[in-house]
Formats: structure tokens, sequence, C-alpha cells
């Protein structure tokens, strides 16, 4: 049943993968230099100068490697070069000969959100299903949301597992990946130490059958969790029990540019030296808005005090509810376009928008009563003629009511979602991050402020997002990004008033909104308020 013959993966790309027209990627330099050593096979000179190059000057174990770590930038093949991997173990490893009748033997590909393993998956099951000489060792597929796996003839599957201590006991595993591992929970339930505890027992195996490997692969992450445990005690250590090796992107893939990475982490020189370079990051959270980015948003003339409303501007009112154990904050954000005097507006292309933060206001936890609160919060927003304000999910329904009953004034909430949605929390983050990096919004010569947002920190995700904290004194720094987001919903990147997300019901809108959902160029806007402002 097995393809016997090929002693390493690469031998198998080159029979029947490369001949139906599939990228070689193991047979790119690193990964063949990598793919041979975890084999046991012999190297090229070159190989062997680039095999030290990525493993810090350590050679290659003689009878192969069974606990890898790659620590290999983004875009550099490591979903793909595993898969052909697995496929190679399922079907070229005897791995069935040594199972019991019935009992099967499962490669894994492990981590802690299904959706990423998917890729693996899915290159496996691309394989199998495109290639005839390969789709006839299958014995069945299970493709439902909770149980995806390719069964082959040879008693090995294919399969994702959550990586959790309860569903990862149990199976009799021939190879294991642990995918992105360096983005796995480092403490608490389900932490990526007490996974790999749970699953190693399964890993065992008589001196007699193929060696059952364990492979971890990752883009670089902050120096924390097992993935930074095993590359720091074994990367360049030749009496290490893994086979640590790291490569930056470009090596990886020489048909990428320099120029290609920077233009992706344009501003994030912290995302490109970890996902790209390889360099794991300092263990605390990263710092969502730098210094130099926020002072160079200030506005040095405008204070904390509270401002007179100007005509033609559009205000946003958001708060960050707190009253019994963080700060309540409120945040006001003005949006407006700014044209050439007694003109009419150009092509989009010549309009400016500025968004600006004109007032801000915290009060500490217990220093008044929620109702002399939302008092005080009802008074800012009627100074700026505002009658709907802006609070996230944890805004309960009994302080809309307060806000309703007692102020005329309707408490609106938008949740701060997780993942990478365009109305998630990370979204709204990084879209108010944009801004001022634009220099297109701007923050009044406040230190509370800039206090705040410089305390908002930032964990990269497995799926090459962000994960933004809660950090303590970042209330402020809610509020404004809420407002902020708001305010963008009005207005576009090219200076028009947006016809707003769905969401936003028709009676919400001024006469002169209504018209632009309609008309584009706010002619009819115009025509009643004149060139100037909006």
């Amino acid at each position: 049943m097995h393809h016997h013959g090929f002693r390493d993966p690469t031998e198998f790309e080159f029979a029947y993968l490369i001949p139906k027209g599939l990228a070689p990627r193991l047979t790119l330099p690193v990964w063949s230099a990598a793919t041979k050593a975890d084999y046991g096979q012999p190297l090229t000179p070159d190989e062997l100068d680039l095999y030290r190059r990525i493993s810090g000057g350590v050679d290659p174990a003689p009878n192969g490697h069974d606990r890898i770590l790659n620590v290999f930038g983004r875009r550099g093949g490591k979903s793909e070069c595993v898969a052909r991997c697995l496929l190679f173990e399922a079907l070229c490893v005897p791995h069935g000969d040594f199972l019991a009748p019935g009992q099967l033997g499962t490669l894994a590909i492990l981590s802690p959100d299904r959706a990423v393993s998917c890729e693996i998956y899915n290159y496996v099951l691309g394989m199998v299903r495109g290639i005839p000489d390969l789709k006839k060792y299958v014995e069945k597929i299970r493709d439902s949301h909770n149980d995806r796996a390719v069964q082959f003839k040879t008693g090995i599957e294919v399969r994702i597992l959550t990586a959790s201590t309860t569903s990862v006991r149990g199976p009799t595993y021939v190879g294991v990946t642990l995918d992105e591992l360096a983005f796995w929970n480092h403490s608490g339930v389900d932490a990526d130490g007490e996974v790999l505890d749970a699953v190693s027992p399964g890993l065992m195996v008589s001196t007699a059958a193929p060696m059952r490997r364990l492979w971890a692969i990752t883009s670089a992450n902050i120096k924390r969790g097992l993935a930074w445990e095993i590359f720091e005690a074994g990367h360049g250590k030749a009496d290490s029990t893994w086979a640590v090796r790291t490569a930056p992107t470009l090596l990886l893939r020489p048909d990428l540019t320099e120029a290609q990475i920077d233009r992706e982490c344009e501003g994030r020189p912290a995302k490109k030296l970890r996902e790209y370079c390889c360099q794991f990051g300092s263990a605390s959270s990263e710092s969502f808005f730098d210094a130099a980015t926020l002072a160079a948003c200030v506005d040095a003339d405008r204070g904390p005090e509270l401002p007179p409303r100007r005509n033609g501007a559009r205000y946003h009112v958001a708060i960050d509810a707190g009253f019994a154990v963080d700060s309540t904050a409120i945040a006001v954000v003005e949006s407006r376009g700014v044209f050439p005097p007694g003109t009419l507006p150009g092509p989009a292309a010549e309009r400016v928008r500025e968004t600006s933060v004109v007032y801000t206001r915290a009060w500490p936890a217990k220093s008044l009563s929620p109702q002399e609160i939302v008092g005080a919060i009802a008074a800012v927003a009627r100074h700026f003629g505002v009658t709907t304000i802006t609070g996230d999910q944890h805004s309960a329904p009994i302080l809309a009511e307060m806000f309703s009953k007692g102020h005329n004034i309707s408490l609106k909430q938008r949740s701060w979602h997780a993942g990478s949605a365009p109305d998630s929390k990370a979204q709204k983050f990084e879209r108010t991050r944009q801004e001022m990096v634009k220099g297109a919004f701007r923050l009044p010569s406040d230190p509370a402020v800039l206090a705040s947002l410089g305390v908002v920190s930032a964990e990269p995700t497995s799926d090459g997002g962000q994960r933004i904290e809660k950090t303590k004194g970042d209330d402020l720094a809610c509020a404004i990004v809420l407002a902020a987001f708001e305010a963008m919903c009005w207005v576009s990147s090219d200076g028009k008033v947006s016809p707003r997300a769905p969401h936003v019901a028709e009676h919400e809108l001024t006469p002169w909104e209504r018209a632009a959902r309609v008309d584009a160029d706010l002619a009819p806007f115009y025509a009643v308020h004149g060139a100037g402002f909006y």
C-alpha cells in the first residue's frame, strides 16, 4: 500500500507533485536542506552551509530529528511545506505496519483556532483531490465543521484537532504539527506547555517503528511562551533535544523583495522584525500608539478646555463607562472638511478632511454618583448639539435609560468585537492610528490624552492581525477611538461625506446627510450652507 523507495519528502515531491505542475516548495534551498536533515539524508556542501546558517551553526543529527521548531518568516511557505511532509508520512512511511488491527494512526494539525489549522489541511486536501495517483489511496474524507480529516488506506489520517488539553488526549499520533506555536496561550487553561504535555505520550513508539515527528512551525512573536523557550534554549545549541532553525522571509522566498515587505509593514517596524525577520520582540506587549506619532498629532494651541461649537462641523461623542472599578471617560471628536473660502469643492483628491479630538474628560471610579456623571456627560453632548452618544457593550441598559429619560439623549452600543472584521476592536484602533500617521487626526495638548493613548498595548495574533489588550488607564483612549470610528463612518478617506454604515437609520440623518446618500458631490448641502466646512 505504501510508496516505498522514497527516503524523504523532497524525493516524493519530485516524483508525484512536480510532474503535476505543483510548485517545488520543498526543493527550494532552505526547505530542501531542512527537510533532508530532518529525515537523516546527506546534504550537499551548499545545503550544509545553508543548514548551519539557519540552525545557528549546529550540524544536523545523523539519523534525523523527531522534535523540530522552525521559526520562519511569514509568506515563507510553512503551511504548504509541512502539508507535503504530512502527505509523505501518510503514504510513504510504514507507520501502519506497527499499529494494532483497527488502530488508526493520526497526523494531527494543532492550533488553538481550527481556522488557522485549515491552511495546512487544505493543502493536503487539494493535493489528494487534484492528483489521481494520490486520490486512489484515500479511504474517506470527513469534512464537517468539527471533524475535518483525510483518512488513507495506509491506516493513517491527517486530522485537525483543537489545541486543548482535553481534545488532544486519546489518539495514537504518528506525527503532530503545532501550527503558529508562538501565538498560543502562554498561561492558564490550555497553555502551550500543557497541550504539549498532553500530546507527547501519544507519540511514544517502539524502537523498531518509524520515527514519529513533532513539527512546531511559527513566525516570531514575543519573548514569552513555549516557542520562545524552545528557541532560546535550543537555537545554536548542539546538545538541544530540538532541531531549532530560523529563516527570514527573503531567505525562504527569493522571489519576494524588501520593498514588498516594507510596503506591507509601513509604519510598523516591530511587525517587520517579528513576522518577516524572525526576531522575537519584547516580552511586554507592544505599544500601539508610539510616542513620535502621538507627538506629531498634537495641536499645541489647543488645550483640554471645553471649546465652543463650530458651525458646519460634525461632532461625535463616545463614552467608556466604568463607575465602580474603572474611570468613566468621555471623548468628543469633530470632523469637518476644509476648502478654499468661497469656492465649491473640487475633485475628491483635492479635498482635505480633518478629524480632531476637541474634548475629553475622565471621572475616577466612585468619585461621583452615576447620576452625576450621566448629567455631566449629557451637558457636554448638549453643548455640541449631539443627541446620540456612543458606548461599548459594557454600557448597561440602565445607563441608556438614565440618558433617555433624564436627558432625552440616546445611547447606542458599538461592541468591541474580537478578530479582524472591519468593526472589530483591533480595526477600530488601527483605523485611528492610520489617520494619525497620515496627519488627518489631531489631538489636544493634554497630558491625560497622551498618557491614555500611550498605555494602549497590542499583541500579534496567529492570523497576522493583532489583539488590543485591556490596560489600566486606557479609558480615555477607548472613548477617543469609539468617537473617532463614528466620525470616520461619516466621512470617507477621500473627503466625501459617507452614506455611513448600513446600521444607521434614515431618521438619524440631517437633511443634507440624507441628500449626501444620494448625491456624493454634496451639492444640496453647499446650496444651503455654502463652501467652507462640512
